[in-house]
């Protein structure tokens, strides 16, 4: 064989080995999960095919300005936190850079002497690659072959600069699919954030994509994908709406639209809700449509916009007829002759009286509800007698209970305590004042004082009324609720005289209850701490 014919085999058994070398490093770039991994399989994988000493990868910390090391084979690992090279320096901060691959074929006779680590390698040649990721350097590929070996040549730098190409798009792709994974998880959280439950579609009407509350919806569990899904098989009781409808106008292309209606869920929940349909259409790399829909439960809207219409009606009403009367009252007395008719003359001022105090009650009431939300409603409290607390509410509202030829009975045992005299009076007197409107004309009403034990004390109120259906007792502790229509309604009130009375008490370390059932009156009960507690309000 003639020494031509020789090195042509050569130089084609050389070509065949790196072409075989490539495609093994194709196969680690397309089995491995992550970057690390990747990095660590190839140097191995290039250090046992060349025979090197040394093969590493080192990535650009841009914070820093200096290289780290990524991964290695042939470095001890007790090293690895230790090699920080300053991008500018050396053959690795060099090749970053100035962007260009470096061959040192005898590192002993170059300017890089130095950095050859005798001690440790008896390194020959030297290569670094600068690996590129978008036009950027972010690290580079080095071997070192050993002294006793052929030195690194111009086909190995070739076959390193290819296979840096393929640690840069291994190294894109990896920035790529953490910028998709963080994407990702900013859309799942502002789809949660809004409230919504958000459903995508694909034309065949199967589920591409459900948030977080229109899976609790369709009941399907957090581990379990719907992807593909029919959207009819999760949701049957969808078939024959108009939302349906139109998802399906959505997914032919039609204009988004918007949906009032009740809507059945799995769990057979049904509530009003207000669907925005939208189309969407993607190049996926061909065009599919899709449709989205986010249903909003607007329901507990409408609950509350029916609450802030009662109580505007409430407090019209009790505003109202206390000015009315007052108007009234002052028109007489301009009329009267106080001489002559000084009895009318007291009557009328009685009127004016209790008329402000009822607009005063109203008013004060507004204020405390606005310090409750507020949380700045503060309690003073001190040694009080509840006994004398109790008659001072009783004679407060005499001539209510005059009025209505009440009889009071007061069984009260003498108890001092530690409590907010002032807002204690106000809770006692919301329940005797709701005992006496709604006791019956002749009726009675009875308040009971006793000791519980030596920690407590509690408060009963009776009346003998028509009582209260468990339906309406259990929500007359909520904010603007009563026990009768705000139209039919035979008695005064703005609905929050329970609640307060409740917020109250509980600012007390206490617990109010009602109890009641239809046509056996209605008993309420205040259990109070006797002493002042570690989490009692300070005055």
């Amino acid at each position: 064989m003639t020494e031509k014919a020789a090195k042509a085999k050569s130089a084609s058994s050389s070509a065949l080995h790196s072409a075989e070398l490539i495609a093994r490093i194709s196969q680690v770039f397309a089995s491995s999960k992550s970057l690390e991994t990747t990095l660590n399989a190839m140097v191995q994988l290039l250090r046992s095919a060349l025979g090197l000493e040394r093969c590493s990868v080192m990535l650009v910390d841009r914070e820093n300005g200096v290289l780290r090391l990524a991964a290695a084979a042939g470095i001890p690992e007790q090293f690895w936190p230790d090699i920080q090279i300053p991008v500018g320096e050396g053959i690795s901060g060099r090749v970053v850079y100035e962007r260009k691959p470096v061959l040192v074929s005898d590192i002993t006779k170059s300017e890089f002497a130095h950095a050859a680590h005798h001690e440790r390698y008896s390194t020959h040649s030297f290569i670094s690659v600068p690996i590129i990721a978008r036009g950027n350097v972010v690290g580079v590929l080095n071997a070192n072959s050993r002294s006793d070996q052929k030195p690194l040549g111009r086909q190995d730098l070739d076959l390193f600069v290819c296979i840096a190409s393929f640690a840069g798009l291994a190294i894109e792709n990896v920035k790529l699919e953490n910028q998709n994974e963080t994407l990702s998880k900013w859309m799942e959280a502002t789809l949660d954030a809004l409230g919504c439950a958000v459903v995508i579609v694909d034309k065949n009407l199967k589920i591409r994509y459900l948030n977080t509350l229109a899976r609790k919806w369709l009941s399907v569990p957090a581990e379990t994908s719907p992807v593909q899904r029919p959207l009819l098989d999760l949701w049957p009781q969808l078939d024959g709406t108009n939302t349906l409808g139109r998802i399906r106008e959505a997914l032919a292309g039609k204009k988004s639209s918007v949906v009032a209606e009740i809507l059945t869920f799995p769990r057979n929940v049904s509530a009003e809700h207000e669907v925005y349909i939208a189309p969407m259409k993607l190049e996926l790399p061909f065009e599919e449509r899709f449709a989205v829909l986010a249903a909003h439960d607007i329901s507990s809207s409408a609950r509350l916009d029916a609450y802030k219409s009662d109580f505007l009606a409430l407090l019209s009403h009790e505003l109202r007829t206390p000015i009315t009367a007052i108007q009234a009252a002052s028109q007489l007395l301009l009329g009267l002759d106080a001489q002559k008719n000084c009895s009318d003359w007291e009557q009328m001022l009685r009127t004016v009286s209790s008329n402000t105090r009822r607009l005063l009650s109203v008013v004060n009431s507004l204020i405390d509800l606005h310090d409750l939300e507020r949380e700045a409603l503060q309690l003073v409290p001190h040694q009080a007698d509840i006994d004398l607390l109790i008659d001072d509410v009783v004679r407060m509202l005499d001539q209510d209970i005059k009025k209505k030829r009440l009889t009071v009975h007061k069984e009260l045992e003498p108890v001092e305590a530690w409590v907010d005299p002032s807002r204690l009076s106000q809770a006692v007197a919301c329940l005797l004042d709701n005992a006496v409107k709604f006791s019956p004309p002749g009726g009675e009403v009875r308040i009971q004082l006793r000791r519980v034990d030596d920690k407590t004390f509690a408060i009963e109120i009776y009346d003998n009324g028509p009582g209260i259906p468990s339906d309406v007792l259990a929500r007359l502790t909520h904010r603007f609720q009563q026990g009768e229509n705000v139209i039919t309604r035979s008695s005064g009130g703005l609905g929050i005289g329970l609640y307060l009375a409740t917020q109250l008490v509980e600012l007390h370390n206490g617990r109010l209850e009602l109890l009641s059932e239809p046509g056996e009156g209605t008993t309420a009960l205040i259990v109070l701490p006797i002493e002042k507690g570690p989490e009692f309000p300070q005055g």
